[in-house]
């Protein structure tokens, strides 16, 4: 699904591309679309996994909105497959699943939101910019660099230093202390 999308991947090259009988694969998903939905539930768990994570440290909104983003863009750049599939895919879904990814999406920008106001409300982010425009830049920014590693010139820089340039950049542009 990730190299060829949702409406092109039938669940026979899925079965042959992990080695098992297609039969077998609706032992275990019901649909296509099941699949793709348990799926999308892998980067769902990997993203509150991250939140929990950045939460953790007890430190103050700016420093918990940085650890975010890095433990985020290092997922995306290990993940690019489940990432791919994420964003081109989830329109696919129908029905108490599209629902259900939806109301996980909007939580998810008010999470960052919420960190973009209580960091500007600390004086951490010092930008008159509206949160809202902040909050897309940063997630936005974010859905990008799952590409970075793998395309040009960008195939010899170390994923870690493309993690530490990407937050140092997104501080940068949002002004922070």
């Amino acid at each position: 699904m990730s190299e060829r999308g949702y409406a092109a991947t039938s669940i026979q090259e899925v079965a042959d591309r992990v080695g098992v009988l297609k039969g077998s694969l609706y032992h275990y998903f019901s649909s296509k679309e099941e699949l793709l939905a348990r799926i999308l539930e892998l980067s769902n768990v990997a993203s509150l996994q991250i939140r929990a994570e950045a939460e953790s440290h007890g430190a103050t909104p700016f420093t918990e909105l940085t650890t975010w983003i890095r433990l985020s863009a290092r997922w995306y750049m290990d993940n690019v497959e489940l990432a791919n599939i994420y964003f081109a895919e989830w329109r696919f879904l129908t029905g108490d699943r599209l629902a259900l990814t939806e109301a996980r999406a909007r939580e998810y920008v008010r999470h960052i939101r919420n960190l973009v106001d209580k960091s500007k409300e600390s004086g951490e982010l010092t930008t008159s910019i509206d949160s809202r425009i902040l909050t897309k830049y940063i997630i936005e920014s974010l859905n990008g660099v799952r590409s970075w590693p793998g395309t040009g010139s960008f195939q010899k820089i170390p994923k870690q230093e493309i993690e530490d340039s990407f937050v140092a950049l997104t501080v940068a542009a949002l002004h922070a202390k």
